[in-house]
């Protein structure tokens, strides 16, 4: 597991956590991202959350909720250089859930890995439970053609 924390827009040491890697950077499980108190993610905000030569891997990624009209775009994250971005997103909305085709991954609450599966979007709940998941607090990385986003999903 990575915990990273964002302090502030600015790309310097004092403003957000870090990993400088001469070499590759491999990074698979749990990476989590936390706003510091203080800052206030505004559209435009560009935050590089790493330098490497190289990056592999497919961590489970668990971004901050951000303020209405305000959405991630983690496109350029899965890179040597791993930048994370905040956009205007007027409609509050993702266009990751628009009712098309998703792939989901599945993971407890304590992010340990349950199962993948595609399905359209507006049936995520409906396969989870047909896949006989006990009820509980699970958080699924949901991807499709216009991005990737983590939702947490409770299952009664």
């Amino acid at each position: 597991m990575v915990n990273l924390n964002i302090k502030g827009k600015a790309n310097s040491n004092s403003s957000r956590s870090f990993l400088k890697v001469g070499t590759a950077l491999t990074l698979n499980g749990v990476l989590n991202v936390t706003l510091s108190s203080t800052y206030i993610p505004a559209q435009g905000d560009e935050i590089v959350l790493w330098t490497a030569a190289s990056f592999n891997g497919d961590p489970v990624i668990n971004l901050p909720v951000l303020p209405l009209g305000l959405k991630w775009d983690d496109s350029d994250l899965l890179n040597a250089t791993g930048i994370l971005r905040v956009l205007d997103d007027p409609t509050g909305i993702s266009s990751v859930m628009d009712g098309g085709k998703v792939k989901c991954r599945v993971y407890t609450f304590n992010g340990i890995y349950v199962c993948d599966f595609e399905c359209y979007s507006d049936d995520v709940i409906t396969v989870m439970r047909s896949k006989g998941l006990a009820g509980g607090t699970y958080i699924v990385r949901v991807g499709s053609d216009t991005g990737t986003e983590n939702i947490k999903i409770v299952i009664k």
